[in-house]
């Protein structure tokens, strides 16, 4: 049907649930691997605590920021081109590249998704303005010297 592909990429909402541990050990302890799992992912989760991934939880509050990508268009290929392995491992590569890019910039600009939501939660926490790349130069002494030292009197009795 010729319609162009759009992606999508999102950065902020693996945040929202905190896994402490894959739980590889637990999954072998229980015999897990009976019913073809290895896994047993332990999770810190409102309003349960420390519990088993899968049980309904309330999300941890974290910035979701997404970006929709200008299409990729690839009408120009033949039809027969969708059955060729290498020209769809190329439109995937070009795809999967192109959204990296993406991800790796959105997680640049917000690498703490949680700290910042709730810093935009709470009412005193004031946003700071980001930190120079370049230190910023000393301030200038002042000429005013500062008071004398008292001396000890070990050093009083030698003068």
């Amino acid at each position: 049907q010729r319609v162009p592909v759009v992606p999508v990429v999102s950065h902020g909402g693996h945040d929202t649930t905190l896994i402490l541990t894959r739980g590889e050990w637990i999954g072998r302890w229980l015999g897990l691997g009976r019913i073809r799992t290895r896994s047993f992912p332990l999770a810190l989760q409102v309003p349960w605590g420390l519990s088993p991934v899968g049980l309904p939880s309330l999300p941890l509050p974290a910035k979701i920021t997404m970006r929709v990508l200008p299409p990729m268009d690839w009408s120009a290929l033949p039809r027969r081109a969708a059955d060729d392995p290498d020209v769809v491992r190329r439109c995937y590569a070009e795809i999967t590249e192109r959204m990296q890019a993406t991800l790796t910039s959105l997680a640049v600009a917000r690498p703490y998704p949680v700290l910042s939501r709730l810093a935009s939660l709470v009412p005193f926490a004031a946003p700071r303005p980001p930190r120079p790349l370049v230190p910023r130069p000393a301030a200038p002494r002042s000429k005013r010297r500062a008071p004398p030292r008292p001396r000890s009197r070990r050093a009083a009795r030698r003068q």
